[in-house]
């Protein structure tokens, strides 16, 4: 199985009877059965055409389709239920977000209005602010597809006491990097409590790589998943979410200039991330987030002036 993003252009759908059917139609039409989208964009539109950023799984079986079905799915929610005032909170990833975007900075914005309602829905890029993550208590810690199959009836959610976590992560060439990501896992179950019990080495490591889109979004692909899948499969019912600790691969140069950019320049990891954690939230239906690691000790400890 693989994940990718391509560019194409297709014909206004706005003025459609009904948009998403219309774009699902188009998009297939465009790209073939073989492809299935797990994400889709729209960066430039006019009365002619919509230019379109579509994330891509290939090579899916057909349980695998039966099970991610299609994004453009919507089902109009019955009774509104007015006893909580809930409110979710994006910030889209990839695109260089005014607030958030980059590695947590939109949590002070997530606790004020999460003081404002009963609860918040938030998704990982507004609080994973690196090795930090302060979301408020009357938060909903969900992946950005699983909010979005929120929003279009495909999918409910209940607040439960913990999720037991299975942490997934590169078997990296490296003992101490490897053994860095090790301990905080195991920092987290000493000191927050967290019920995770198992750390899974993946070998072959999923191949994560970063890119950006025409349009300066963030983006990427995924391959070599299917070793991945295939040990998630065999251990489902042990837990209720995911968190990857994995490799991408960006240059060097690339990586630098970020950091060196004092936030002007777009988080160039997030778009990769964000196909990855799409797919496997789609197909196991549980909250995942993802976690780059450094290749190398030059890498984790890059000069940046």
């Amino acid at each position: 199985m693989r994940i990718h993003e391509t560019e194409l252009t297709i014909p206004p759908i706005c003025t459609a009877a009904d948009p998403l059917a219309a774009a699902a139609e188009l998009i297939s039409k465009a790209l073939g059965p073989e492809h299935l989208p797990i994400r889709f964009v729209i960066n430039r539109s006019d009365e002619s055409s919509c230019h379109c950023e579509v994330g891509l799984i290939d090579g899916a079986t057909p349980r695998d389709r039966a099970k991610l079905g299609s994004i453009f799915e919507y089902r109009q929610r019955g009774p509104e239920n007015t006893a909580e005032f809930n409110v979710a909170f994006l910030i889209p990833t990839g695109i260089g977000s005014e607030i958030g975007g980059h590695a947590g900075d939109a949590t002070p914005a997530a606790r004020m209005v999460a003081a404002l309602a009963d609860r918040v829905i938030l998704h990982p890029n507004v609080v994973n602010a690196s090795d930090v993550n302060e979301m408020p208590d009357n938060a909903l810690y969900v992946e950005g597809s699983v909010l979005t199959r929120l929003f279009m009836g495909t999918a409910g959610l209940q607040p439960v006491r913990a999720n037991r976590v299975l942490t997934v992560m590169d078997n990296h060439p490296d003992s101490e990097l490897r053994d860095q990501t090790i301990n905080t896992v195991n920092s987290a179950r000493a000191v927050y409590g967290l019920s995770g019990d198992e750390t899974v080495l993946i070998d072959p490591p999923v191949e994560l790589s970063a890119n950006f889109a025409e349009s300066g979004r963030a983006s990427g692909q995924v391959g070599e998943l299917d070793h991945m899948l295939a040990e998630l499969e065999k251990r489902k019912g042990s837990y209720d979410a995911i968190a990857f600790a994995t490799v991408i691969k960006l240059p060097s140069h690339i990586e630098k200039e970020y950091f060196a950019s004092h936030g002007e320049m777009v988080n160039p990891w997030g778009g990769a991330e964000a196909i990855f954690t799409h797919a496997v939230s789609s197909l196991f239906d549980v909250p995942t987030a993802h976690a780059p690691i450094s290749a190398t000790r030059e890498e984790a400890n890059m000069p940046l002036g």
